[in-house]
């Protein structure tokens, strides 16, 4: 986060935008000195999402997957002027998409005819979030096919995180759970943001161990690096990996285009996965370049010849 906010402030100091470099340089000290030293040393208590317990039925007993998947993953700051990255992540043929920052019906009747799949929209606090899979998304013994659980939001917000079982065809079911904290909203909210990382990995980690099994790949997105210990400490106490992608944000800050400094959206995978590849997309013209991350599972046939 220290180095892409380096980045900002150079931007707004060439633009001659001196308050905006102030409020920045004070967000970038306090912001690394935070997640480096947590507020909370010890796990913080967490409202258990003990509704996932029933879940852990359909993440154990799924049919192991049989062939690589492909997982593209985006958040647009605007849903405007998306044309270009959207062909760029089709492009890649990916068999799940995850866009968060629109729900517009357009985009999402586009992506699920691309995919020849089905498609699922949510509104969020952060404009909405699309999922397609190249498949259809699974039931787990009622008539829902997704589950959703409270994560920490600033004062008069609302953050949820997202448990989905997308069959994807010729592979199998991926279990699938996809979380966001929002980041700081201004210099007064740093501290209250840094808890609101520890508290919302946490609630990911429980989220992850109710689930159980190898193959759950969780999407999220802390606004903080992979690396933060308020963040690696706990998704890897909970048996998930980061899939270690470039950075992807910000690709352009004001008028510096390719500036790229750290992995903000984020792919972590459970145990029975194997990382293939992962790349960055670019030339998009938003702050956020789409990940393409390869994953294959270690017990399918193609992984077991390699």
């Amino acid at each position: 986060m220290f180095a892409g906010l380096v980045v900002v402030g150079s931007s707004l100091w060439l633009e001659r935008r001196w308050t905006g470099v102030a409020a920045v340089s004070t967000l970038m000290v306090f912001g690394s000195m935070i997640l480096r030293l947590p507020v909370v040393h010890e796990s913080p208590v967490v409202d258990r999402p003990r509704h996932l317990r029933e879940l852990k039925g359909c993440s154990l007993l799924a049919r192991e997957p049989s062939g690589p998947v492909r997982i593209a993953v985006w958040t647009l700051e605007s849903d405007r002027a998306a044309s270009d990255g959207l062909a760029a992540i089709l492009s890649s043929t990916p068999d799940i998409i995850i866009l968060k920052g629109t729900d517009r019906p357009q985009v999402a009747m586009h992506l699920q005819k691309a995919l020849s799949g089905e498609v699922k929209t949510m509104s969020t606090d952060g404009g909405g979030m699309i999922a397609v899979t190249r498949g259809n998304f699974q039931y787990c013994g009622g008539e829902e096919d997704e589950w959703r659980f409270d994560l920490p939001a600033p004062a008069g917000g609302s953050e949820f995180g997202v448990v989905g079982f997308p069959y994807v065809k010729e592979v199998g079911v991926v279990p699938l759970m996809i979380g966001q904290v929002e980041g700081p909203t201004g210099i007064l909210d740093a501290l209250d943001w840094s808890d609101r990382v520890h508290r919302g990995a946490a609630k990911m980690g429980v989220a992850a161990d109710f689930l159980g099994g190898a193959n759950l790949v969780l999407i999220a997105d802390f606004f903080a690096p992979p690396s933060a210990p308020l963040v690696s400490n706990i998704l890897g106490g909970a048996g998930l990996r980061w899939a270690p992608t470039a950075a992807n944000w910000p690709l352009r800050a004001g008028s510096i285009p390719g500036m790229g400094q750290h992995p903000i959206d984020q792919v972590w995978v459970g145990a029975n996965w194997n990382v293939q590849s992962t790349r960055v997309l670019q030339g998009t013209g938003h702050q956020r370049g789409p990940i393409v991350v390869d994953l294959i599972a270690r017990t399918s046939p193609s992984a077991q010849d390699q």
